[in-house]
């Protein structure tokens, strides 16, 4: 399970809320990857905190 969750209430296969600004996210085919790139522009200090375990280069 990808560390976003850590942030994030899944509410359906393709949406998520994010714990901390209580934004509903659209996941396309399922992926985190919105989820991410959410908590990189929006929660940066919680982003490096997780980054160890994503690897940016990825996008």
């Amino acid at each position: 399970m990808s560390g976003a969750w850590t942030f994030f209430e899944k509410l359906n296969n393709n949406k998520a809320i994010c714990i901390l600004c209580k934004q509903h996210l659209d996941r396309k085919h399922g992926s985190t990857r919105g989820l991410w790139i959410h908590l990189r522009t929006k929660h940066h200090a919680e982003f490096k905190r997780l980054k160890p375990i994503y690897n940016v280069s990825s996008y």
